[in-house]
């Protein structure tokens, strides 16, 4: 029977390792900006327009955008998710908010509308979460209804 030569790992095979190991931890971070610029979430960064043209299509993206009003501000976060079956989904977050505002702080909202739909014209039904619901609550007080 024949015997198994045993392999010797010598300084040039770690070395060589090393070397590999540290040429792929320096190109991650350009792989990965490179493949979520072409396959993945596109940053609108706070520009709403980008986000509405994405959000036409159900291409993911994101949008981060600050208002201030005479009642307060607030830190919106909105996420487009892509499809979802035949619904596109939208996901937003209030992150911040001062004043009046402040009891939308920290809840979000999911949303599942087909792609023909304007994001501003929501039927209620379609969004759920604990900001839905406030929302719903407060437009229903406000004497606006909302979209059944």
């Amino acid at each position: 029977m024949k015997e198994k030569k045993k392999r010797k790992i010598t300084t040039t095979h770690i070395a060589i390792g090393i070397v590999i190991l540290i040429l792929l931890v320096l190109a991650a971070p350009t792989a990965y900006n490179y493949l979520n610029a072409t396959f993945g979430v596109k940053d609108c960064g706070a520009d709403v327009g980008c986000f509405k043209e994405r959000a036409g299509t159900c291409s993911p993206a994101r949008v981060r955008v600050t208002e201030s009003t005479l009642v307060g501000s607030a830190t919106a976060y909105g996420e487009i998710r892509g499809m979802d079956m035949d619904k596109c989904v939208f996901y937003g977050k209030i992150e911040n908010a001062t004043g009046v505002l402040e009891i939308f702080a920290q809840e979000d909202v999911t949303c599942r509308f087909s792609k023909e739909s304007d994001l501003t014209e929501l039927p209620s039904r379609a969004c759920t979460g604990p900001l839905a619901n406030k929302v719903n609550l407060a437009m229903r007080y406000l004497g606006l209804g909302v979209k059944e």
